[in-house]
């Protein structure tokens, strides 16, 4: 992964919550030392608010984001590219190419990439470590 990313966004529902609504093991390690080297996070769902209140009062990560991109209040829903420009908007100071998007849809890696940003498929927290351990690790 490029030692450039300043800021990785994570999708809630699939990423940081499993389909049963189960917080991913080892996914706060990941957040808690992405954080510790300076790197934004922002959360990027097509879930409601209330569903993301109800698995974060369960398992409290919202602490860990810096900001939260929500479908129903930008009136949009991923792959659509208006909320990866809104993404981009919210983050004018930051190159496109320097914001790593993680997903567990391929469409939705696909549709990233296509507003310049560097996608991430997601499969488990196992092998999106690799892919993230150059942000926190020391050289």
């Amino acid at each position: 992964m490029k030692e450039d990313i300043r800021i990785v966004v994570f999708d809630i529902y699939g990423v940081v919550v499993d389909k049963e609504g189960n917080l991913q093991d080892g996914i706060l390690a990941i957040f808690k030392k992405l954080k510790e080297k300076g790197i934004k996070l922002v959360a990027c769902s097509n879930s409601s608010r209330r569903m993301i209140d109800i698995w974060n009062s369960k398992y409290d990560f919202l602490k860990y984001f810096d900001d939260i991109v929500l479908a129903e209040d930008i009136q949009v829903n991923k792959p659509e590219p208006e909320m990866f420009r809104e993404i981009l908007r919210r983050n004018s100071n930051i190159s496109p190419q320097n914001i790593l998007f993680v997903d567990d849809k391929e469409i939705n890696i696909l549709a990233s990439e296509a507003e310049g940003l560097i996608g991430l498929k997601f499969d488990d927290v196992a092998s999106l470590r690799p892919g993230l351990e150059d942000l926190y690790t020391d050289k």
